[in-house]
């Protein structure tokens, strides 16, 4: 025999699954907003074990879980929502940037094909349910980019992108047009883009980092050197600026105390996010190559290889100076 729940039981029990979605939710994106993407997953997930029917948290879940690079487990939240959120652009952003997670992950060629078609359709989707969404029109802008044309690659789009985005954001425009010229190597486009940022942004060191690295390449060697001098005098632990200098030296035969100064600083630094110490090790080997001290370069290059003994460059810097 079924045992009816009294109505009053029933009442409070809606009342108190609708007070604690009012409650998790708002709490669940203030975690997202603090990039504490794990405990806003176990937020979201006590409210649907509460009520498993709760669409906004479930599109949170699945946003939780693409932050924290879980691209499956983002995907499998979110497929089943596509018929009831159509109209949310979120949605398919975060589908879209699960499936880019999963394509940037695989080596297999013909799964590259389908994630490509995936990420396509789900941003282009976004973008067409709100044209404002600039997370979105970035995103596709790097997936044009760098997708063959055979996927729907097309460095136009991309560029088409960069236009698109300046009147909704001109700073992040600036940003997105400065990194695909840099990468498409039209260093003078690239340059107008960063100098426009760092007029924006006078303290920002990234700014005439990048600049110093266009500068680089084009063999503009003077506003090389003066770039990332600005970019350390607003960061003086920026170790990548550091380094470039150190190789603005190497490629110019210029400014040598100097640069072999700053790679010994770039190696006391040892910041793991900047480049790798053997290839540190390198350059200074280089320069004390090109100032004729053979014995300093010998022991910049034996220390590179005590820490990767297959580092190719390496291993010919070392065979070239003992010959």
């Amino acid at each position: 025999m079924l045992l009816k729940k009294p109505i009053g039981y029933c009442l409070g029990l809606i009342f108190l699954c609708a007070q604690l979605s009012a409650q998790s939710v708002p709490s669940a994106q203030e975690l997202l907003g603090k990039e504490k993407f794990a405990e806003a997953q176990q937020e979201l997930e006590r409210l649907l074990a509460t009520d498993p029917d709760d669409q906004e948290a479930q599109l949170l879940l699945g946003q939780t879980h693409c932050q924290q690079s879980h691209f499956d487990q983002a995907i499998k939240v979110l497929k089943p929502l596509r018929s009831s959120m159509k109209g949310r652009a979120a949605l398919f952003y975060w589908l879209g940037q699960s499936y880019k997670g999963k394509l940037l992950a695989t080596e297999n060629f013909l799964e590259k094909g389908v994630l490509s078609s995936k990420v396509k359709e789900y941003l282009e989707q976004a973008i067409a349910l709100d044209p404002k969404d600039v997370d979105a029109r970035e995103s596709i802008a790097y997936f044009y980019f760098s997708a063959p044309g055979i996927v729907g690659g097309s460095k136009k789009k991309a560029f088409r992108q960069v236009e698109a985005i300046k009147s909704l954001d001109p700073k992040r425009s600036l940003v997105l047009g400065g990194n695909l010229h840099r990468q498409n190597k039209e260093y003078p486009a690239a340059i107008k883009a960063y100098q426009a940022l760092a007029e924006m942004e006078l303290q920002e060191s990234n700014w005439p980092f990048l600049l110093g690295f266009c500068y680089q390449m084009t063999t503009e060697y003077k506003q090389a050197f003066e770039s990332f001098e600005k970019a350390i005098s607003l960061d003086d632990k920026k170790a990548g600026a550091y380094y470039q200098f150190a190789r603005t030296g190497v490629l110019s035969k210029q400014r040598l105390d100097q640069s072999i100064g700053y790679m010994q600083y770039f190696l006391k630094l040892n910041d793991p996010k900047s480049y790798p110490r053997a290839s540190a090790y390198w350059r200074l080997g280089m320069l004390y190559e090109i100032k004729g001290e053979t014995t300093e370069a010998l022991a910049a290059y034996d220390a590179g290889l005590a820490l990767d003994p297959k580092d190719d460059k390496l291993i010919k810097a070392r065979k070239a100076l003992k010959e």
